[in-house]
């Protein structure tokens, strides 16, 4: 078994400094522990639904047209994500462009 470690430094593999017994349950009872520990994280955190929406769906909720949104994609205001071929949003990524765009029509003025 492969145990990587991510942290500031980057991403590095865990491996025993000795092969003796000693060290050998050492690295499994941090290798328990590192397993616990991320078991546990993922049950406390939330869960984030992801909600797509295709390019026809904001033609219609923005009441705009196709070349509008591909201008936004180009200008980097919308993050398409790409699935077998479909281009989809997402809900996350659409409400911050909205709060982006507001906020830069309120600076503006």
């Amino acid at each position: 078994m492969r145990l990587l470690i991510i942290d500031e430094k980057g991403i590095r593999e865990f491996t025993p400094l000795k092969l003796d017994n000693k060290n050998e349950n050492e690295s499994n009872s941090i290798i328990k522990f590192l397993k616990e520990k991320l078991d546990s994280k993922e049950s406390l955190a939330p869960k984030k639904e992801l909600n797509l929406y295709t390019i026809s769906k904001l033609v219609e909720l923005f009441q705009t047209t196709r070349p509008t949104l591909y201008n936004w994609i180009e200008k980097g205001d919308l993050t398409p994500i790409r699935i077998g071929g479909r281009v989809f949003f997402n809900q996350i990524d659409i409400e911050e462009m909205l709060l982006r765009k507001s906020f830069n029509s309120i600076t503006d003025k």
